[in-house]
């Protein structure tokens, strides 16, 4: 019903779609989250998947019409119905839209054994675009920004052999007693380093010969000695980039989720830690973007949203949907977000400063 509603005001309007499916993994009396009848999906049932996927390509369908045509949507799983749902958007969003999946370890080997021996210790979150020529993802922050180092300035990796990049092969000289490096050959500088390998294929720097002779000049470049093979290689200074391009694996613990709506005095089952939303919001959403979470949970999408605002300058929105299944709205979501919004003081004392932001509650009929 509501992705239904938020047709009429937000068609091809949302930047940004994080959704935390049911998992399909068994009913359970009293669950919590978006209600979806699992009894249909006992071992026995012979449409035990065919019934999950009927209940998620309706609203799937319906969401992508939301989209902006730079969007992304990031969907969680688990192992139950990981091939299905991949199928499934592939059919929605089309094969050729599919960006890549975060692997996400939320616990270490402890914990309940489901077959034979193995913990299932990861989830996975697959990321597809409304339409891949269009859409980019952007660059997280480096915790390393600024840092420097020496690393190899020989190309490695890839196509790294002499005939790939001619002009860029040629000989440094150096001078180990005064440590000093040269373009130019001379009896000042006797000995002569190439860009090889340890088994004396030839390759090339990572430079052409006139940005190496300004880096050599700006002291970014020297020489160092390998005393077990005696041989010389040419080693660059490198300053760490303040961006750099994301890893698909994330390792935060699961448990944060759950101290996290405990701050707020609420009791919630499998709660998504606000950090591995906001390592989403990194990847994915602009300064403005309008941020959709169509089975919002506890609510971690949102208080995950106003803290990025917060920390960033970022006037990002999010619009959270939810049935009200056991009063899950009005007793745990709402509330949260309310107590992030104005701020909050729990039973022990710890006190969450609030972020004053806005928030408006409506009921769709």
């Amino acid at each position: 019903m509501s992705l239904q509603y938020l047709q009429k005001e937000y068609a091809e309007k949302i930047q940004l779609i994080y959704i935390d499916p049911p998992y399909n993994t068994g009913f359970k009396q009293d669950q919590e989250g978006f209600f979806y009848n699992d009894k249909r999906t006992e071992k026995h049932h012979k449409y035990k998947h065919s019934s999950w996927i009927n209940f998620m390509y309706h609203r799937l369908f319906l969401a992508k019409k939301l989209m902006s045509t730079d969007a992304f949507i990031f969907i969680s799983i688990d192992e139950n119905e990981l091939a299905q749902l991949k199928l499934l958007c592939d059919e929605i969003f089309s094969e050729e839209n599919f960006v890549h999946y975060l692997i996400w370890k939320k616990r270490s080997t402890g914990g309940q054994v489901k077959d034979g021996s193995i913990i299932s210790q990861t989830e996975f979150i697959l990321i597809y675009a409304k339409n891949k020529k269009v859409a980019r993802l952007n660059k997280i922050h480096n915790p390393n920004s600024g840092n420097l180092k020496w690393r190899d300035f020989r190309k490695s990796g890839g196509q790294w052999q002499q005939r790939y990049r001619p002009k860029q092969h040629f000989p440094f000289y150096y001078n180990e007693e005064t440590d000093e490096l040269s373009l130019k050959k001379s009896k000042a500088f006797p000995i002569e380093i190439i860009p090889q390998n340890a088994q004396g294929e030839k390759g090339f720097w990572e430079n052409g010969y006139e940005t190496t002779t300004k880096r050599l000049k700006n002291g970014e470049l020297k020489a160092s000695k390998n005393i077990k093979t005696n041989q010389y290689k040419i080693l660059q200074l490198e300053q760490a980039n303040e961006l750099q391009n994301a890893g698909n694996f994330i390792d935060i613990p699961s448990v944060n989720g759950s101290l996290e709506i405990k701050q707020f005095d609420l009791e919630f089952n499998n709660v998504k830690p606000v950090a591995l939303i906001k390592y989403i919001l990194a990847l994915a959403a602009k300064d403005n973007s309008i941020v959709l979470d169509f089975f919002a949970g506890s609510g971690s999408t949102g208080q995950a949203v106003m803290e990025w605002n917060q920390d960033n300058n970022f006037t990002q929105s999010s619009i959270l949907c939810t049935n009200n299944e056991y009063n899950l709205c009005t007793e745990v979501t709402y509330p949260r977000l309310k107590r992030v919004l104005n701020g909050y003081t729990n039973k022990q004392q710890k006190k969450y400063i609030g972020l004053q932001q806005n928030l408006t509650y409506l009921k769709v009929s």
